[in-house]
């Protein structure tokens, strides 16, 4: 497997840097700084630039899966305060805003976001950047008509933020600690606002100079990061600057930012694995060595417009709960059927151990006839009690068919007087008239029924009434 190829993508020219990192460090195999060439614009002339950057990458050996960063210079970053959503909601939430801040048509730019460190309750913050797409889109035929396959594009400014973080130790990197990184290419200055993992602030300026008006010129830059990022950062002080490359001219401002700044600093060489490998500024590679760091083992957040954060795609359990709810019910009229199943035998064994008394009862009744007056209230006794399995047959059979009412309970006792039973009849129905019908049937089939009594029920939203009566079996009920 090749190593990876890293190439920063500007207007004026590419930094290639191919290599693999290795602790805090990167080992370049491959380097190089190309200016296109006079007369060939990428977007304008995508075969000619094509061709040319062919002949570049296979002369100096560069092949592989690419992954580009675009200089801070090429592309927008916004601060977007945000309600206080959850995470899968952050996508969506961006586009919205971005619709609002954008004046391009939504299909002429690609965006991405990094999530800030939360500062209150209310709110979330996010770095909003976007690219037009004539751009990717022009990287993308290029790379692609050279040979070589697109991996990903992000932005110098958050690479530049990853080679950091891989220098600092945890003490460093923790969340109560604002670091500041500078980094020199040539005539462009970057700078980011580091506070633990995140990238708070960004901006990139040209100077063509040294010395003290290079210092100057950079800390009018830091007092503008630091005043756009006021709300961030809480108004803690700058506690570490990096410096990158590690040359005279990083030295030299590397110690005046520590002095204006008052804190500690140091200077940053890029290609800190690797020899002279390249001819040009090391500073120039800053971008590529830390996108090499953020494909090998990301500290800290960065975007990619090739695949941008979007929402998780919450899985349809609708079929699942189906199922569920199918396995449920059926379940639920199983255990049913074993209850009312139980339920009846049940019964039967009471009954028939009512009968086994009875008998004994008659039994000592016929041996003992010097007692007719017990014998008479046994008989009585007797003669009250019920085949109640008979008697709930004979009532099912009265039940009316359909749903229009449901039965939930019977409950046969012995009867007093002229009755020989009195069974309570519980259940649930549609409506008043129902129980009343089933009232009048059951007074037709020789039994005598109590007027019902009704209740409001929740339970069922198909059946709204419970009602309750009992009816009563006469003694010359057959």
């Amino acid at each position: 497997m090749s190593d990876s190829l890293a190439i920063e993508w500007g207007d004026e020219q590419l930094v290639l840097l191919q290599g693999k990192v290795s602790g805090k460090h990167v080992s370049a195999k491959r380097a190089a700084v190309l200016n296109w060439p006079e007369g060939i614009d990428p977007i304008k002339d995508s075969e000619r630039a094509s061709e040319w950057l062919k002949g570049e990458l296979t002369s100096r050996g560069f092949n592989g899966k690419a992954i580009v960063s675009l200089p801070r210079e090429g592309v927008v970053v916004r601060h977007l305060e945000l309600p206080n959503i959850p995470d899968d909601e952050l996508p969506g939430m961006v586009k919205l805003q971005a619709a609002t801040k954008v004046t391009q048509a939504a299909d002429k730019y690609l965006l991405d976001y990094v999530p800030l460190p939360p500062r209150g309750s209310d709110t979330r913050d996010v770095l909003m950047t976007t690219v037009p797409t004539e751009v990717t889109g022009t990287i993308t035929k290029i790379l692609s008509a050279a040979g070589i396959e697109l991996g990903s594009v992000g932005v110098s400014s958050f690479h530049s933020a990853e080679l950091v973080l891989h220098q600092q130790d945890n003490k460093t990197r923790a969340a109560n600690q604002l670091h500041l990184s500078v980094t020199l290419a040539g005539s462009r200055i970057e700078l980011a606002l580091l506070r633990g993992k995140c990238a708070l602030a960004t901006s990139s300026t040209r100077f063509d100079g040294d010395g003290d008006a290079l210092q100057k010129a950079v800390n009018a830059e830091i007092n503008r990061l630091r005043l756009s990022a006021q709300n961030l950062h809480g108004g803690l002080p700058i506690s570490y600057v990096w410096v990158t490359p590690s040359d005279p001219r990083a030295d030299s401002l590397c110690a005046f930012l520590k002095g204006k700044l008052n804190c500690e600093g140091s200077c940053l060489d890029p290609l800190g694995g690797t020899g002279d490998i390249a001819e040009a500024d090391r500073g120039y590679f800053t971008a590529t060595a830390g996108h090499l760091f953020a494909e090998h083992s990301s500290l800290g957040e960065c975007v990619n417009y090739l695949s941008p954060r979007k929402a998780v795609a919450k899985r349809d359990d609708r079929k699942v709960r189906l199922i569920m709810l199918a396995v449920g019910a059926a379940l639920l009229l199983g255990v049913g059927y074993w209850l009312f199943q139980r339920n009846l035998a049940q019964r039967a064994a009471d009954t028939q151990l009512v009968q086994d008394k009875i008998d004994a009862i008659k039994t000592k009744v016929s041996q003992g006839k010097d007692d007719l007056e017990s014998a008479a209230e046994v008989d009585e006794w007797a003669l009250r009690q019920s085949d109640w399995l008979a008697e709930m047959a004979k009532l099912q059979g009265l039940m009316p068919g359909g749903e229009s009412l449901l039965v939930e309970k019977f409950n046969f006792r012995p009867g007093r007087q002229n009755n020989r039973a009195a069974i309570q009849i519980d259940g649930v129905a549609r409506n008043r008239q129902q129980v009343d019908d089933l009232t009048n049937l059951l007074q037709l089939r020789g039994y005598q029924a109590s007027p019902p009594n009704f209740q409001d029920s929740s339970r069922d939203e198909d059946y709204p009434l419970e009602f309750s009566f009992v009816a009563k079996v006469p003694l010359d009920e057959s």
